[in-house]
């Protein structure tokens, strides 16, 4: 340093005070000590910043092994599911296959016995048999049907016809059930009318649904049929004072092989029969439900587009009585108390006592009696107890059971 600068420098130094130098001195031990807090703190966190990165990194690797093997997975189960719906789809088409074989084999003993069966007299045992097997060949039909809806949907051939006319025919064919079970039917329209629609479908729908209805129907009240027209619709209801659907079933009444058992109904059903009306009424563009309520008529009810009304002459309303009064033989049963009285105790499942007592019971074919005999082996052959209890409440007062 030079002579003057150094002269200038102490002279600088002399004019501070020594506070001041303490000052300057501490405020850089601070400055250093903010530094090297600042440099620590930043190795840290650089430190973290690596380990979080590490920590990534194996997160990351350990998703993607995640990913590769539910991939995998899913792979292994659309795998399986393709398998399991091949083998479904095999299935199927083996069981249309077996029940278009099995259904055809039995189309043309159904229709012999059918045939040879044919116009037998009123409550003989061969009209039973007819019965029977018509109830079958409707069954076979059924399932027929509805395996053929399944691979495409069956395609109607529309007609015109009377659609009281066409009721009418339903009812008279299923007059052997509906006097075996004692029933009274009812047809109320207002108005005659005509549909466009494949007469063969909508006659078998009648069938099934009258016969759901005489299935479960009160035997002391009568089947109601209701008709109207609705736009262009035919509106018809089938009403019958029997047991309410359960609950349960409401959402899958429709669905094939499911039915409501009832304490009324001796009868087997399948579960077929509404499958079928709800296929019919889709077919055709028509709608079908029911309406149920503990201690109201049960109404089942279908809609049915192109109807028009029909000609003049057409029945409008109609009554069919199938219930025999035999009220009137309650005397005349009387005197043969003591031979039928044991009838009372049994119920008509015990068909081989009750057919020990009707054989040794020999009306003359012009006695009264004979009506009431046929009448309760009827009984005895559908299973119908209630019709049963009516037919022996004729006889006299009942003996010990033996």
């Amino acid at each position: 340093m030079q002579p003057a600068e150094l002269s200038t420098f102490l002279t600088i130094t002399n004019r501070m005070d020594t506070p001041g130098i303490y000052f300057l001195v501490i405020l850089n031990l601070f400055l250093l000590m903010v530094i090297a807090f600042l440099f620590f703190k930043w190795r840290k966190l650089k430190q973290e910043t690596h380990h979080l990165k590490q920590e990534i990194a194996a997160r990351n690797d350990q998703i993607y092994r995640l990913n590769i093997e539910n991939a995998t997975i899913k792979l292994q189960i659309n795998e399986k599911e393709s398998e399991a719906n091949r083998q479904l789809t095999a299935l199927k088409q083996k069981n249309r296959i077996m029940t278009g074989m099995v259904v055809h084999d039995l189309k043309n003993p159904l229709y012999s016995i059918l045939g040879m069966s044919s116009g037998q007299s009123a409550g003989s045992k061969l009209e039973y048999f007819h019965e029977t097997a018509k109830r079958m060949l409707r069954l076979v039909l059924n399932i027929l049907d509805l395996s053929k809806h399944e691979e495409s949907p069956i395609q109607p051939v529309y007609s015109l016809f009377e659609v009281q006319d066409l009721l009418g025919e339903v009812i008279a064919d299923l007059s052997p059930t509906l006097r075996d079970k004692s029933l009274q039917i009812r047809v109320s329209s207002e108005g005659n009318y005509r549909l466009k629609a494949d007469r063969a479908l909508i006659a078998r729908l009648f069938e099934n649904l009258l016969t759901n209805a005489i299935l479960h129907s009160d035997p002391d009240k009568p089947v109601m049929v209701n008709l109207k027209k609705e736009n262009d619709c035919l509106r018809t209801e089938i009403v019958n004072h029997g047991i309410a659907i359960p609950q349960e079933l409401h959402s899958t009444l429709f669905d094939p092989f499911v039915h409501a058992a009832t304490a009324k109904s001796p009868m087997s059903s399948t579960g077929l029969g509404l499958a079928f009306c709800k296929m019919v009424t889709e077919i055709h563009s028509g709608t079908i439900g029911f309406q149920s309520e503990v201690g109201e008529p049960v109404i089942f009810w279908f809609t049915l587009p192109d109807c028009t009304e029909g000609t003049e002459t057409a029945t409008t309303d109609m009554e069919f009585d199938f219930k025999p009064d035999f009220n009137w033989l309650s005397e005349i049963m009387q005197n043969h108390s003591e031979l039928l009285a044991p009838l009372k105790t049994y119920e008509v499942f015990e068909m081989s006592r009750i057919m020990q007592v009707l054989q040794q019971f020999h009306p003359q074919p012009e006695d009264p009696a004979s009506e009431w005999k046929k009448e309760i082996e009827q009984a005895v052959y559908h299973c119908d107890n209630v019709r049963f209890k009516e037919l022996t409440k004729l006889v006299g007062p009942a003996t010990e059971k033996h």
